[in-house]
């Protein structure tokens, strides 16, 4: 009956939604040829997820949801050498029909009559947003991790440029004391997710080899033409199908998922209600070894995205323990995968979805296990694809009536947690990149933990965010060591997990 109702109330917000949003088609049209008349700079509507994330109540405000990529580069990069091999690699990249492929690096978002648009941003400068930090005038002498973590903290937060495009680079020099960069890219949500952020980082770092001239065109002939359409139809309907299908579902699969973990739906610590919520304690892990990670994986026949959530699981049962905080059997987590079919470029392109795993557990290769189960129920389901198109058409709403009418579909979790770890080599002005790490922070009303994993072709690193606001976590608080072990020969030691920033210090045995 639980189910039935919560369908129920979902169903009734779904049909308002696409009713709401079909009303205001013709009406998202006439602003669109207003704007051409009055505003011809305004090229075309922010849509999908980008519109979700470049607004809230008030027109033309940006989200607080932030992403940084801090790579590390074995050799001395010039500013100058930097910026042009950036205007080269990325800024000037075209495909084939001549269009600029990371065009977005050029634009901003502005609003006109409610809706938000892309438009190009005014006396575009390259050394606006690519900068060299010099840590001396801040009286640091010798700039080391602490320093990072405490820098990239203060940066998460910072405000954007309205005039600017949401993306800088900073440049620091002699990290640790060695001869090597550090190249610190923050970027907004609103114009691009991480999956895309990567295609960037190849287009930056593996563009070493000259490009190879490309094939002379050849048309195809009418009945080559004819057979590709036909061998091109049934999969596109079969496609159309599942995701007919995804979307009638929709409601009562998600009062499924609802009914089932609402037991589990309690808040791990408390809150400071006079702490913003977009200031961050940031920080990262030692490196996971990747040669471990996969004996593991192979070992006991999980995903490599199992292994790190694992860890990530096992160390937060530690320290909720041991300072006697509320305790849950499962961690509610949202665990965004990205779509398979994506363009190029920079998109928002990705599929929210929500995972139940296990928080406590007596045995480590039980934790591990279960993990994998939900993981796989995870990748199957097609709950993400409903809300993925109930995302869409909310995007066509004017103003604040986005928020307002999927205000149904929120769910409620622990943490947030994301990977996309990159395994290619990296070279960067004649010198390899050996390390990347990645945080993230976003404006989700009930994850005040976020957790992002990437890496180099050897090792991978976690980037945790936590919320400032987060007050019942004691500061200076020793933690005894303890490991988790999995089976005999292939282990994941979880180390300590320290307030401060949540240190959480991870080694990886095989």
């Amino acid at each position: 009956m639980k189910i039935i109702f919560k369908a129920f109330y979902i169903s009734a917000s779904f049909l308002f939604l696409i009713t709401t949003a079909v009303f205001f088609v013709p009406w998202r049209y006439f602003i669109y040829l207003i704007a051409k008349v009055f505003r011809p700079e305004l090229k075309c509507f922010a849509t999908g997820l980008t519109r979700l994330f470049c607004s809230t109540n008030q027109w033309g405000d940006i989200l607080p949801a932030n992403a940084i990529s801090v790579l590390t580069v074995e050799g001395h990069l010039e500013l100058d050498s930097f910026r042009n091999l950036f205007h080269q690699r990325v800024l000037c990249k075209r495909d084939q029909k001549g269009k600029l492929i990371f065009e977005k690096f050029y634009e901003i978002i502005t609003f006109f009559m409610g809706y938000p648009f892309w438009t190009r941003e005014t006396n575009f400068d390259i050394t606006d947003h690519i900068a060299a930090y010099d840590y001396h005038l801040d009286g640091i002498s010798h700039f080391d991790e602490s320093h990072l973590k405490a820098y990239l903290s203060r940066v998460m937060s910072d405000s954007w440029n309205a005039e600017r495009s949401y993306w800088n680079i900073t440049l620091v020099h002699g990290y640790t004391g060695k001869t090597n960069s550090l190249i610190i890219i923050k970027w907004q949500h609103a114009l691009a997710d991480g999956f895309s952020m990567k295609r960037f980082l190849e287009a930056l770092c593996c563009s070493e080899m000259i490009a190879e001239a490309l094939p002379e065109m050849q048309f195809p002939s009418r009945s080559a033409r004819l057979r590709n359409l036909i061998s091109e139809f049934y999969p596109r309907l079969e496609a159309f199908t599942e995701t007919t299908k995804a979307i009638i579902r929709f409601p009562y699969d998600s009062a499924r998922f609802k009914a089932g973990i609402s037991r589990h739906e309690k808040r791990l610590w408390q809150k400071c209600v006079t702490v913003k919520e977009d200031e961050y304690h940031m920080t990262f892990t030692k490196p996971f070894s990747v040669k471990a990670i996969k004996s593991v994986q192979v070992k006991f026949g999980v995903g490599f995205q199992t292994v790190l959530f694992t860890a990530v699981s096992a160390a937060l049962e530690k320290v909720l323990d041991q300072c006697k905080l509320p305790m849950t059997k499962m961690l509610l987590a949202d665990c965004p995968k990205p779509l398979m079919s994506q363009n190029e470029g920079l998109t928002n392109s990705f599929y929210f979805g929500n995972i139940c795993a296990p928080l406590e557990a007596t045995l480590a290769e039980d934790r591990l296990l279960r993990t994998e189960q939900s993981f796989r129920s995870h990748r199957i389901s097609k709950t993400s694809v409903g809300m993925y198109y109930m995302l869409e058409i909310a995007a066509l709403l004017p103003g604040s009536l986005p928020w307002m009418c999927i205000g149904f579909m929120g769910q409620f979790v622990h943490i947030v947690f994301t990977s996309f770890p990159y395994f290619g080599e990296m070279v960067l002005g004649g010198y390899s990149v050996s390390d990347m790490i990645t945080l993230f922070g976003s404006p989700h009303p009930s994850a005040d933990f976020k957790v992002a994993v990437s890496g180099s072709p050897n090792q991978v690193r976690f980037g945790l965010s936590l919320r400032k606001s987060v007050n019942s976590l004691p500061p200076g608080t020793a933690w005894q060591k303890s490991t988790l072990v999995i089976g005999h020969r292939g282990g994941l030691g979880v180390d300590e997990l320290r307030y401060g920033a949540l240190n959480l210090d991870s080694n990886l045995h095989s």
